[in-house]
């Protein structure tokens, strides 16, 4: 993501007049029923974490760039 871009999506989600807690649950319970969809599913603690940081990987060497 360009620096322009990179800075449109920040000031969207800092600057957004919703509610981060109502946000945050939706995804908790939308991932809590996705889970409990899948074969072999257990009622054991599972977390769904959200990281909003991006950093483009560059050349062939960068961890996690495909081969």
């Amino acid at each position: 993501m360009d620096g322009d871009g990179y800075r449109q999506l920040q000031n969207f989600i800092t600057d957004s007049p919703w509610d981060s807690r109502k946000v945050i649950s939706a995804v908790a319970r939308k991932t809590s029923n996705l889970y409990a969809l899948q074969p072999g599913y257990t009622e054991e603690d599972v977390s769904y974490i959200i990281d909003e940081t991006a950093h483009l990987k560059k050349g062939e060497c960068s961890v996690g760039v495909a081969r």
